[in-house]
């Protein structure tokens, strides 16, 4: 019954809420072991610059045990991989850019502006194993010449992270519709031009790796998100069809959705009249840090899992919604 299901409903979230809590208490233990392969940060009081041991992490990553609670080292399987980030700029974009390069990856930084990208190559652990292709994903009717010149700059590609993207924020009356073309355009179709364009080469090789970063917006809606959210959906929707067509080829696809993560998302995302928004939100603030995302994300693309979220408690908001979406709207308000 209507009552049997919401009563299920509110039992399970007071569980995963608990098991949430439990597990949040290894927090700190997790965010300080993540960070170790960037060198030069300090931990417990030292520099590991000081203690001389910079050159045996540069080329390791912690992998994710049991969930959050255990992490070991390991040398990391993308040393030497030639990885194409869009996105890169800031955020998770630039987070996975230093974790990768950490790693001794080959990389490809995108984004729209040149000066940015060169200075995230520059605080990289290996700048010179870092090449920058400035594009726009609005612009995306060019996404052939911008894969003719990252072959060009890396000579082949292993990983894609379509990362790119655009939030908004503005209710279905108010929003223009080139504020929510513009949001598709970026969210979209760009990712989908992008990944059309580097598959005749990963098909030619019968091989790599294709991520796009989706949403857990894009998994159900919310109030003055209408336009956002649906593009993320359409994005999940997209690569898994994409998977399923590639299910016999060496191509991997898989989408992972970030929850709140301690970005300048918001603070970029576009009003109803197309305007920056300039003001970040408690939530984004109080977000999980870009960089244990990297590292989660690491762990992520190693699983064969198709899609993945990397987030804290508000993936509850997931099976939630799945389960009881008459009370996942009366919790959000």
């Amino acid at each position: 019954t209507g009552y049997g299901t919401h009563a299920l409903a509110k039992t399970v979230l007071v569980a995963a809420l608990s098991v949430g809590w439990l597990k949040s208490s290894f927090h700190d233990f997790n965010y300080s072991m993540a960070r170790w392969p960037f060198p030069g940060r300090k931990y417990k009081g030292f520099s590991l610059q000081q203690q001389g041991v910079e050159s045996k992490l540069d080329h390791c990553c912690l992998r994710p045990v049991f969930g959050r609670g255990v992490y070991l080292r390991h040398m990391g399987p993308f040393q030497g991989k030639k990885i194409w980030i869009t996105g890169a700029s800031s955020g998770i974009g630039k987070a996975a850019a230093q974790a990768f390069s950490a790693m001794g990856a080959q990389l490809l930084l995108s984004a729209r502006r040149a000066d940015v990208l060169q200075k995230v190559k520059e605080e990289c652990a290996h700048p010179e194993h870092i090449e920058i292709l400035p594009l726009d994903m609005e612009q995306h009717i060019q996404s052939d010449q911008w894969v003719t010149k990252a072959l060009e700059n890396l000579g082949s590609i292993d990983l894609l992270i379509s990362n790119a993207g655009i939030g908004q924020s503005g209710t279905v009356l108010e929003t223009t519709n080139e504020v929510e073309r513009k949001i598709f355009e970026v969210n979209y179709h760009g990712h989908v031009a992008l990944a059309k364009s580097l598959l005749p080469h990963l098909i030619e090789k019968n091989a790599g790796h294709i991520v796009a970063i989706g949403s857990i917006a894009g998994k159900f809606g919310q109030r003055k998100l209408a336009a956002y959210s649906a593009s993320k959906a359409a994005l999940i929707v997209y690569f898994e069809s994409l998977k399923e067509e590639l299910k016999k080829t060496g191509i991997k696809v898989q989408v992972i959705s970030p929850g709140f993560i301690n970005t300048e998302v918001t603070l970029n995302s576009l009003d109803a009249q197309g305007n920056p928004l300039q003001r970040n939100s408690k939530a984004q603030e109080n977000g999980m840090p870009a960089d244990l995302f990297a590292q989660k994300l690491i762990g992520a693309l190693e699983s064969d899992r198709f899609h993945r979220y990397i987030g804290r408690k508000e993936l509850l908001a997931v099976p939630l919604h799945a389960l009881s979406p008459r009370l996942f709207y009366k919790l959000l308000g």
